[in-house]
């Protein structure tokens, strides 16, 4: 995946409020998640966003300081710490199939190892402890 277009889904899925429901549609919409950076606050409120992430969004645009660009930023400098750091994308083919297919599936993996063994038989435990 093109650096720029990782950094849009980092930076779209970092806006708080943004569920894998949310995320999905605007996929679905535009196809390509950089096209959400582009467009006009009305059409970012016909999209359903609110006037926070609204602002969020035409501020990463301006290219300029922001928290997003923030948060992105340390998002891939721990990628670029080590060869066994990966983030995975829903159009990764490591991303899990199965899990793909689960509505409420997040739209990125933060994966520490080979990620390829993520497409092999495994238990998974879930929880605090």
């Amino acid at each position: 995946m093109h650096p720029h277009e990782l950094a849009c889904w980092l930076g779209f899925w970092r806006i708080p409020g943004v569920g894998p429901s949310h995320f999905r549609f605007v996929c679905d919409h535009f196809g390509a998640i950089g096209s959400l950076f582009d467009q006009t606050a009305r059409q970012l409120e016909q999209l359903g966003f609110s006037s926070p992430q609204r602002e969020l969004i035409l501020h990463w645009r301006g290219g300029g300081e922001s928290v997003l660009r923030a948060g992105v930023e340390r998002d891939l400098a721990w990628l670029a710490q080590s060869p066994q750091h990966h983030i995975l994308t829903w159009e990764d083919s490591r991303y899990p199939s199965l899990l793909r297919k689960i509505s409420g599936a997040r739209p990125l993996l933060f994966v520490r190892g080979d990620a390829d063994c993520l497409g092999m038989q495994q238990i998974d435990v879930v929880g605090s402890r």
